[in-house]
């Protein structure tokens, strides 16, 4: 038997009613869709035709009660169910977990603004004192909770907290408040290492107290705490050379010829931090505040 042509259809043609199969694929694709997906490249647990299709990564987990660790009866290749994660609670180090353990002895902010259009900025020194006493002494993986980076290390033989609130610069206080009230620990706890471009660039002043020195970061800080009595370790950037405005001289990277000094006084800056944890603050003070990071030749 020979194969039915196939019927072209010519200007003025009568259009054959659609089949069933398109009638239904037509009532899907009009149904509400999702918001910001097109109809027809629609994804989710609900696709129009009445199955739940879940996505490996998105399949719902049954509740657990043992803390979130897995069910040894699970496989780990299993396609119908995913590894669970651990319970959020066993990733909050002691430090900030309420009255179950002791707070940190020291909780150390560095200011700084978040995102890579800002790193390596003269505004983000305090940052990179963080991130290298992290990758001094600690290998863990940090987390984020009160609005900021959060990692505790041991440094000197106390339990420090290293901290960088991802509040930008100018709403830090807000974050340091929530961090140490999470601690139960007083304002005079709080060290902050901050840029200062009232400092030529290299050298390290250590202050217990003082006023924000026209620094938005610590203005925060002090108008959050409601006190200026607590440490703050100020890094050295210089100031903004003729008639450029401070606030583009700040957000501004170092200079080609800048940047040796900029990592030598990070890594001093580092140094005394690990010092006055040991030592003592007024220790810190006496021996880092008449030094530079660079000697001159």
């Amino acid at each position: 038997m020979a194969a039915p042509r196939r019927r072209i259809r010519l200007r003025g043609d009568a259009i054959r009613a659609p089949t069933e199969r398109a009638r239904r694929r037509r009532q899907a694709c009009l149904r509400e869709p999702i918001i910001g997906i097109p109809r027809r490249r629609r994804r989710g647990p609900d696709r129009g035709d009445g199955i739940r299709h879940w996505p490996r990564q998105d399949h719902p987990r049954e509740p657990t009660d043992d803390g979130g660790r897995a069910d040894p009866r699970r496989r780990a290749g299993d396609r119908h169910h995913r590894r669970p994660t651990r319970h959020i609670g066993a990733l909050v180090p002691r430090a900030v977990r309420g009255d179950e353990v002791t707070a940190p002895d020291i909780v150390l902010v560095g200011l700084g603004n978040p995102g890579d259009e800002y790193q390596g900025t003269r505004h983000n020194l305090g940052y990179e004192v963080v991130d290298l006493l992290t990758s001094r002494h600690s290998r863990r993986t940090p987390y984020m909770k009160h609005r900021a980076w959060l990692m505790p290390v041991e440094i000197g033989g106390r339990d420090v907290l290293l901290v960088k609130p991802l509040t930008f610069m100018n709403s830090s206080g807000h974050s340091v408040r929530e961090v140490l009230d999470a601690c139960d620990l007083a304002p005079e706890a709080a060290w902050i290492v901050v840029d200062d471009y009232n400092i030529p660039l290299g050298a390290l002043r250590i202050r217990l107290r003082g006023s924000d020195g026209g620094h938005n970061g610590i203005a925060s800080v002090i108008e959050s705490l409601s006190t200026r009595e607590f440490p703050r370790f100020r890094l050295g950037i210089g100031s903004a050379p003729g008639r450029m405005p401070t606030i583009k001289y700040v957000l501004g990277r170092f200079r080609r010829e800048e940047k040796k000094e900029a990592e030598a006084l990070v890594a001093h800056a580092a140094d005394a931090v690990a010092y006055a944890a040991r030592d003592g603050l007024t220790q810190a003070m006496s021996r880092f505040n008449r030094t530079l990071a660079v000697e001159p030749d």
